[in-house]
């Protein structure tokens, strides 16, 4: 039984099906749907770091992450060195 993709997203929308009829139809596991991230948003971090490495334009991930510790920022360096490649 082939199902169209306007049917397959009209689905999730529509209340008269299921959860997991819904999620059944376009083939998605309903624990993925309810997923909601627990992923706190470093702004103020990220902003920080901007203009540290602005004043610092030598300095790499691992100096940055030095400075931000020694004013207090616990990160892991791995987040940081994330948080250097999404702000650009």
């Amino acid at each position: 039984m082939e199902v169209s993709d306007a049917r397959r997203l009209k689905a999730l929308d529509d209340e008269s099906y299921s959860q997991r009829r819904a999620c059944g139809l376009i083939g998605l596991d309903p624990k993925t749907y309810r997923y909601a991230s627990r992923r706190s948003d470093d702004v103020e971090i990220r902003e920080r770091l901007k203009t540290l490495a602005g004043q610092r334009r030598r300095f790499g991930y691992g100096r940055l992450h030095i400075l931000l510790r020694w004013e207090g920022v616990a990160l892991n360096h791995k987040k940081l060195s994330g948080s250097i490649g999404r702000s650009g």
